[in-house]
């Protein structure tokens, strides 16, 4: 997978206006639980909560239109299943080499956060399979993509919040590299410009003295 440095520019994000920061927000979800339910909610084994989760969106190249497809996907989601969406990041800036033919592609996508929480009931929400297989179909319908496969045979259901900032300071990390390493080719590309400007000058120096035409 590489960053495209010059595209990242192309990237689009969404970011709730009430909920600046991710790991306050979850702070207050575990609060308000531990408020009603006279106990802190589980964070280990098989009864662990995870108020916040993240998926990804997979989305067609080459078009100005999915800023509107992820809201409309996020519009249908948070009407059906009661989830919120907190935030939403697209990725145009993906490129990736087919290992079979070696051809170029773009991954277009999107990473959505949600909250997984139910203010009224004070827990967290319980989606099951039928769930997450509507999903896909809202996301193949939006997308105009072809239905993807099962969360079971990805293996990549959500990401909890803590992941899900390592995993963007990972990817702040990968631009980051990638635009200093861009940087630096441009410099270098000038010093070389630069040097054989100098060569020139030196030359054409010398072939001026060689024919007696300075002054």
């Amino acid at each position: 997978l590489t960053i495209r440095p010059e595209l990242l520019q192309d990237n689009s994000r969404w970011i709730a206006d009430d909920v600046p920061n991710l790991i306050r927000y979850e702070a207050s979800l575990r609060a308000d639980y531990k408020k009603h339910n006279g106990r802190a909610m589980p964070t280990k084994g098989r009864t662990a909560s995870t108020p916040i989760r993240e998926s990804i969106l997979n989305l067609p190249n080459n078009t100005k239109d999915t800023d509107h497809m992820v809201q409309d996907f996020v519009r249908q989601v948070e009407r059906e299943h009661g989830v919120r969406c907190l935030r939403w990041f697209i990725h145009r800036d993906e490129e990736y080499t087919d290992p079979d033919t070696g051809e170029k592609h773009f991954n277009c996508h999107a990473h959505i956060v949600w909250a997984w929480y139910d203010w009224e009931t004070h827990r967290t929400l319980k989606l099951g399979k039928q769930a997450m297989s509507r999903w896909q179909d809202l996301a193949s319908q939006i997308t105009g993509m072809e239905r993807g496969i099962s969360v079971k045979e990805t293996g990549s259901e959500h990401l909890t919040v803590a992941e899900w900032k390592n995993a963007q300071e990972r990817q702040r990390g990968e631009e980051l590299r990638e635009r200093n390493k861009a940087l630096q080719d441009n410099i270098l590309e000038k010093e070389e410009t630069i040097k054989s400007m100098k060569e020139g000058i030196v030359s054409l120096d010398f072939a001026m003295k060689q024919r007696g035409e300075y002054m």
